[in-house]
């Protein structure tokens, strides 16, 4: 392979996968653990082009990651020749960088529990964060007093080249702690937590205008530095970010410091309004972006407990700026015009617009990012925020939705082209109904309104979007059915459906046993051929006296039957027991008495089935007892001599 061959950079590509590939198995790493001296020669070969740099930087990654053994007799080497390439400028290649010099702390021995890792993730961190001190120091012109990695000299060309130098350098480093932050480690990290948020202070503290104070403004070399100071800020924002991800919320006694980093940049970037022109990007508007990107990273990690709500006033001003629209008034310029005729002379005036090319997507990114910022508020800080904040959030979002209601091609700029800020502003919309504050009023008319509308959006995103917040406005406005977690009615129909299921099976075995008793007793009298007459007429007596004892157990049936029956209909018409907030304990009720019987009967269910299957036998036995209990009465003993006196008149 030859360096600077397009050929080159494939079979990087291709080696790194076979190598990735073959570290899943035992028997091939095995096998090219032997090569892995060869392929780092090749790969760190510090006369190759530099658009060959990301592919070996990459395959290189994949050999540290895989292989950790081989690679260790190598590790120092390895590091070297890293920290030569820390002063590129091409983004891509420091990026591959960055990811392969995060891998060298997991080379060597973990230790016990992964000490060694641990000791040697926290030392390399440590390094990278003194050269991003040494660093700052030396691009804002002051003596360095300490060094942290072994970076390489710089040779001084001049004042201005070796500020460019010191600013990549700067970047590079921020990427490369950025790297070590996010990717995944085998053993616990220790992030100097304190260390970088420090870093942070000194770089988000200075303003241009600070800047000019503390090195001078007016000389050339600090005009630059004022033009550069600002990406210092981005990365520094980024670096900023991967700690939140890193650490979230365990940085909430750190939340006031954040906040406060992110609203100096978003000052002291601010543009006036007057200012401003229509169609045309703002200054520092990847600044700005970054910055609100940092503070929704922030909130969403933390919540209620970001802090976010003591700067709600300075931070609202911030927000809403960068919301609103840019109004395309265009600028008339007077031309008089003389003109002369044989009558006289007449002068007129005309307007003329000022011609100038308006991009339809500008500051369409920090748009979109103050959107963001103010939507995750919204949905974690609705209890929090104040009421003044809400509504001008309305004030401020509710003309623009309107606007969009009339269709893209009416919207404002960057609304009209730019799909994103169209879906962040619907979610914006969503946020302030769906999380209202306590004392605010959410505008739900509007609000379904401007979603129906925005199901018609070209974009797909956006007009599902919408779909989604009109479903949610429906179901707050028009539930369905009632919540889980609100009281509701006892479920005193189906108990007693399950009560009057067993007393129809009761009723139906009476029934069964009353037939038999009665076919089986019930006899004519020119029938009886038994010479005994008092024999033949105890029969008769008793077989009256089983109907006698039936019919009052029926009676008594019905009786409560009814009384039920009244219970059920006064329940489910009284008023106040319909009402679900009404004081009155119906467990008390002798119907919900009832009731729990019955609950405790079916959760006895198995224990009554072989009672039901002999209920028949049961019941007869029972009538006989007290058919013959009933013969010991005074009443039925003078009915059984007057019946005996009459069949014997009638007897043979």
């Amino acid at each position: 392979m030859r360096a600077g061959d397009y050929g080159f950079q494939k079979a990087a590509k291709a080696l790194g996968n076979l190598l990735e590939i073959s570290a899943s198995s035992s028997e091939l790493s095995r096998d090219l653990s032997s090569a892995i001296p060869q392929v780092i020669n090749v790969l760190g070969n510090p006369k190759q082009k530099e658009e060959n740099l990301p592919a070996s930087f990459d395959c290189l990654a994949t050999v540290l990651k895989n292989f950790r053994g081989p690679v260790f007799p190598f590790k120092n080497a390895m590091e070297d020749l890293l920290l030569s390439y820390f002063d590129l400028v091409d983004l891509i290649a420091v990026s591959s960088l960055a990811k392969c010099y995060a891998q060298l702390p997991q080379i060597g021995g973990s230790g016990i529990k992964g000490l060694s890792h641990k000791q040697a993730w926290s030392e390399q961190s440590d390094k990278v964060i003194l050269s991003l001190k040494s660093t700052l120091k030396s691009f804002l012109g002051e003596t360095v007093s300490e060094e942290g990695l072994n970076l390489p000299k710089m040779t001084a060309v001049d004042p201005i080249t070796d500020m460019h130098r010191m600013a990549v350098r700067y970047r590079n480093l921020c990427m490369v702690l950025s790297r070590m932050l996010s990717d995944p480690f085998p053993a616990p990290k220790c992030i100097p937590v304190a260390s970088i948020l420090s870093l942070s202070n000194e770089v988000f503290c200075l303003s241009p205008l600070a800047l000019s104070k503390r090195i001078g403004g007016n000389t050339s070399e600090g005009k630059e530095r004022q033009k550069l100071f600002p990406d210092l800020q981005v990365v520094m924002l980024q670096l900023l970010n991967n700690l939140i991800k890193s650490c979230r919320k365990q940085l909430l006694p750190h939340g006031r410091s954040i906040c406060s980093f992110a609203l100096q940049v978003l000052q002291w970037s601010h543009t006036p309004l007057e200012l401003r022109e229509v169609g045309r990007d703002r200054p520092h508007r990847k600044l700005r972006s970054a910055a609100y990107n940092t503070l929704a990273h922030w909130v969403n990690a933390s919540n209620t407990g970001s802090r976010i709500e003591k700067f709600a006033i300075d931070l609202s001003k911030e927000i809403f700026s960068d919301i609103v629209t840019d109004r395309d008034v265009v600028a008339l310029q007077k031309v008089e015009i003389s003109a002369k005729k044989k009558r006289g002379s007449l002068s007129y005036d005309t307007v003329k617009p000022i011609d100038h090319h308006i991009d339809r997507l500008a500051n369409a990114e920090v748009c979109n990012a103050a959107l963001t910022l103010l939507g995750r508020i919204l949905r974690s800080l609705s209890s929090i925020i104040t009421l003044e904040f809400y509504q001008m959030a309305q004030k401020i979002i509710l003309p623009i939705v309107i606007e969009l209601e009339a269709g893209i091609e009416e919207s404002p700029i960057p609304y009209s082209d730019s799909a994103v800020c169209r879906k962040s502003i619907y979610k914006v919309l969503e946020a302030l109904v769906v999380c209202p504050h306590s004392s605010g009023y959410p505008p739900y008319s509007y609000a379904i309104s401007a979603f129906s509308c925005g199901q018609n959006d070209p974009d797909l995103e956006v007009s599902s979007t919408c779909f989604d917040a009109l479903k949610s406005c429906e179901a707050i406005i028009h539930p369905v059915t009632v919540p889980v977690g609100f009281a509701m009615k006892p479920p005193v129909n189906e108990n007693i459906t399950s009560e009057s299921m067993v007393e129809s099976s009761i009723s139906k075995l009476w029934k069964t046993v009353e037939e038999d008793i009665t076919r089986k007793s019930t006899v004519e009298p020119s029938k009886i051929t038994n010479v005994n007459g008092r024999a033949s007429a105890s029969i008769y007596v008793q077989s009256h006296s089983e109907e006698r004892v039936t019919s009052i157990v029926d009676e008594k049936m019905e009786d409560d039957d009814q009384d039920r029956m009244d219970s059920v209909s006064n329940i489910s018409t009284s008023p106040e027991h319909n009402n679900f907030d009404s004081d009155v304990d119906i467990a008390d009720t002798p119907l919900m008495k009832e009731v729990v019987d019955c609950q405790v009967s079916q959760n006895e269910l198995p224990a009554l089935v072989p009672v039901t299957l002999s209920i028949k036998e049961s019941q007869a036995v029972h009538l006989e007892k007290e058919a013959k209990e009933a013969d010991n009465e005074s009443s039925v003993a003078s009915d059984v001599e007057d019946m005996l006196t009459d069949f014997v008149d009638i007897g043979p």
